[in-house]
């Protein structure tokens, strides 16, 4: 059984972002999508994450964290370690 992950802020939900969750299940059995939530963005974690799971099958799962400690940009071996 292939498990695949997609990792995405979606800070505005779309239909873009719902193709890219399709595409990525059609390539295994089962899909985690990790949505990250920053402080004082526009939509809230569940309003993105319910737009996101409107659109895709029963074997997307959906997950959220507080991103305000996540690096945005990688520059150094610590950046990386986060998102490992």
């Amino acid at each position: 059984m292939k498990h695949g992950l997609v990792v995405m802020s979606a800070v505005v939900p779309t239909k873009g972002h719902q193709r890219l969750i399709r595409l990525a299940g059609s390539f295994c059995n089962r899909l985690t999508v990790v949505v990250s939530e920053v402080e004082g963005e526009p939509f809230s974690i569940q309003e993105r994450v319910w737009a996101l799971e409107s659109g895709c099958g029963s074997t997307t799962s959906f997950h959220w964290h507080d991103g305000t400690a996540a690096p945005q940009t990688c520059v150094t071996e610590e950046d990386w370690s986060y998102w490992v």
